[in-house]
């Protein structure tokens, strides 16, 4: 009894091993039919991705971000701030400055929804941890 089972185990085992190999056969036969379209050539257009506004505007941003920064790091040492309290410092000054760069620098609401989401979370769990360490 033992013997029929196994050898209907392998009869289905092979013929599963020589069925698979057909199938792929045709996918790829149909895959060569239908070949993708072909790109479009648009000519000798050049394409720029930022405007000489959202330029500039860009680099106005990250400048003033990088001079809040190093003031911040002045008042750091002069102060001599705490390290927790420094992280929150920087990180949630660097989440602004990144923020305001990723809207001057033209991308749309539905490019910039998922990067703010993602530092809207990383502030909120900043300032909730330094709020939740302070009442211990």
């Amino acid at each position: 009894m033992n013997g029929k089972i196994l050898t209907i185990i392998w009869l289905l085992i092979a013929a599963a091993f020589f069925t698979i190999p057909l199938m792929a056969q045709d996918s790829i036969t149909t895959a060569l039919n239908n070949p993708p379209p072909e790109p479009e050539e648009s000519g000798s257009a050049i394409v720029k991705p930022l405007s000489h506004l959202e330029f500039t505007l860009s680099l106005i941003v990250l400048a003033f971000g990088l001079a809040v920064i190093i003031l911040e790091i002045i008042l750091i040492r002069i102060k001599k701030i705490h390290t927790d309290e420094t992280i929150k410092f920087i990180t949630v000054t660097l989440i602004i400055t990144s923020t305001l760069f990723l809207i001057t620098a033209g991308y749309s609401n539905d490019q910039i929804a998922p990067a703010v989401g993602l530092l809207g979370t990383i502030a909120g769990y900043l300032l909730g941890k330094s709020q939740n360490t302070n009442l211990k």
